[in-house]
């Protein structure tokens, strides 16, 4: 370039309107292919000259353009082209553009530079993730230097820094751009090397690994948002099989039902060994009362008093729901084990509705004086918690769900890993997704909350954490205000109420 052209450049005076801008530019752009990263440098001021764009020179923009100006001055060693010569092409795709390099290998193993090339990046293109950005960069080089590139005699050594374009052409699944890229690239002869950034091979010391490791383990940032990769803890462990039917049973409810006759859920009732179902309508505000007296009326008038209750509506429900039922049938129940009937003698009859299924289990195993069995006996073939005399069938069904049971249960822990052995005073990090948030996304919130302390162990894969009050699902009322030792007021109806 003549001396005259570059001292023209070094005493361009600084733009003032979006015209000056283009003038600028309209000249340096025939001069690109000598500028390494010649887009990236001017994308500063190729924003002003967007449609629109309110004009605001910045000291980004000023530093662009006396960065351009230095560029001219700065003389770049090229080569020119050798035939038959090993060709590098080294690729890297930034932000806002992309750049790439072509050079030559000479006899004294030397790279010299041949051209530059650079193009700043469209609006689509910006959408695209940095595996396309990186092809991409290659793709332009190539379709710019093609009658470089076309037919050379040895590979073509196309360097990157992103090391998955290393299995780009082994890849069986592509876009609609990826596929069209492709197959441009086929018909030259190169290979794509992977060579990392200036850090990666500069930047380390002995025990970097560990040292980062370290680093990260004891993060608590870094926990909160990390996102699991492993397997699930905990192996499946199975309920007991019973050895006779109506022993221990599941319960759930189908909710959210349309309206038929007044009812709009279903109580399931399935006996675990003979997988019997009882299909209850019902309502979705049920409360421990009424589905004590769905019990009484279908479950326990039909097959006395149960052993084992397995159901997903949580502790407090089974709690309140058996000590209703304890208290309708005048026993104290627990939750796996036997029960031990208490009478209270002065309980006064004057509820005997509600005592009808009582009533009807008690007749329905009773002896009956023409035929000497109960019509509980009759009808089932064996006396509720007493005996069973169909062995053969419940032998064989027991057996087949034993193995049914070993079948699911190696299918399950073959996508588990076993459970870590916490222990009362360890601290542990619980998934967030499990709690109600208030922020409107969960996509950039804590994938991980805690750490909190164990404070009890209630079970082989159950444990007890000390949560924060802010955390459980009811809150208590709170307390009255009180001035000078007296109620200031006391709230006796809330007629309404607004969320904003």
């Amino acid at each position: 370039m003549l001396k005259e052209k570059v001292q023209t450049i070094c005493d361009w005076p600084e733009p003032c309107k979006v015209k000056d801008i283009q003038s600028f530019l309209d000249f340096t752009n025939f001069y690109c292919q000598f500028i390494f990263n010649y887009s990236d440098i001017i994308v500063p001021l190729t924003w002003l000259t967007c449609k629109g764009a309110p004009w605001n020179f910045s000291e980004e923009c000023h530093q662009s353009f006396n960065n351009l100006k230095a560029a001219f001055t700065t003389t770049p060693v090229l080569t020119h082209f050798i035939p038959r010569v090993p060709i590098t092409v080294k690729t890297n795709a930034l932000d806002y553009a992309i750049t790439s390099i072509l050079s030559i290998i000479c006899g004294n193993s030397q790279i010299h530079p041949v051209a530059f090339y650079s193009w700043t990046l469209m609006a689509p293109e910006l959408n695209y993730d940095t595996h396309d950005k990186e092809l991409l960069a290659i793709f332009k080089a190539f379709w710019t230097w093609h009658h470089y590139l076309e037919g050379s005699a040895s590979l073509v050594d196309i360097v990157t820094n992103h090391k998955n374009l290393k299995y780009f052409f082994t890849s069986k699944v592509l876009t609609c751009h990826q596929a069209c890229w492709s197959e441009f690239l086929s018909q030259f002869n190169m290979i794509i090397r992977f060579r990392p950034e200036l850090i990666q091979h500069e930047y380390t010391w002995p025990g970097l690994r560990t040292f980062i490791k370290d680093y990260v383990q004891s993060c608590m940032a870094c926990a909160q948002a990390k996102v699991p990769h492993h397997q699930p803890y905990s192996l499946l462990k199975q309920l007991l099989v019973w050895e006779k039917p109506w022993n221990s049973i599941s319960m759930d409810f189908i909710e959210q039902l349309p309206a038929s006759s007044s009812f709009m859920a279903i109580l399931v009732v399935v006996d675990q060994l003979s997988k019997q179902a009882i299909f209850i309508p019902t309502h979705d505000t049920i409360m421990a009362p009424e589905l004590t007296r769905l019990f009484l009326l279908h479950v326990f008038s039909k097959h006395g008093v149960l052993a084992h209750v397995t159901s997903d509506r949580g502790l407090e429900f089974i709690f309140h729901f058996f000590w209703s039922l304890s208290n309708a049938l005048d026993m104290c129940l627990h939750f796996t084990l036997g029960y031990h009937p208490e009478v209270d003698c002065n309980y006064q009859q004057d509820n005997w509705a509600d005592l009808l299924p009582l009533s009807k289990f008690a007749y329905n195993n009773a002896p009956s004086a023409t035929t000497g069995v109960s019509p509980f006996f009759t009808n089932k073939g064996y006396h509720p918690n007493i005996s069973v005399y169909l062995e053969c069938n419940l032998t064989s069904t027991w057996e087949e769900m034993t193995l049914a049971q070993q079948r699911y249960q190696g299918l399950a822990n073959a996508k588990c890993m076993p459970a870590l052995d916490f222990k009362v005073s360890d601290q542990v990090y619980v998934k967030a997704k499990y709690f109600w948030s208030t922020q409107p996304s969960k996509k950039l919130s804590e994938k991980n909350l805690g750490p909190y302390l164990v404070i009890a162990q209630a079970g082989t894969h159950l444990f007890t954490l000390h949560l924060p009050d802010s955390m459980c699902a009811t809150q208590p009322p709170p307390p009255p205000v009180k001035v000078d030792g007296e109620l200031e007021f006391e709230v006796a109806e809330i007629l309404d109420s607004k969320v904003d």
